[in-house]
C-alpha cells in the first residue's frame, strides 16, 4: 500500500475511520483514522450518502484518502462495507 508521501493527485488509498467532529453550518470535520495517524479533512461536498450531507461524531464511515491542498483529505465518504 502506498503512504500518503508517494500519492499523486491521481492515486487515493481506501481507508476507514471514525468522525470526531463535524460542523453543519461550516461543512466541515474531520476523521480519525482507524489504523492511527493524524486526522483527515472532511468536507460535506465529499459525503457520498442519501439526505441532507452531514456526519455525526462517532460516527464510523470509508474514504478513500488524499493528498489535499493543506494536508489529508476524505473524497468519497460513505457507510463502511460490511
Amino acid at each position: 500500500m502506498s503512504s500518503i508521501n508517494e500519492m499523486n493527485n491521481d492515486q487515493k488509498v481506501k481507508s476507514t475511520g471514525t468522525v470526531k467532529w463535524f460542523n453543519d453550518a461550516k461543512g466541515f470535520g474531520f476523521i480519525t483514522p482507524d489504523d492511527g495517524g493524524e486526522e483527515i479533512f472532511a468536507h460535506f461536498s465529499s459525503i457520498q450518502m442519501d439526505g441532507f450531507r452531514t456526519l455525526k461524531e462517532g460516527q464510523k464511515v470509508s474514504y478513500e484518502l488524499t493528498q489535499g491542498p493543506k494536508g489529508k483529505q476524505a473524497l468519497n465518504i460513505t457507510k463502511p462495507q460490511i
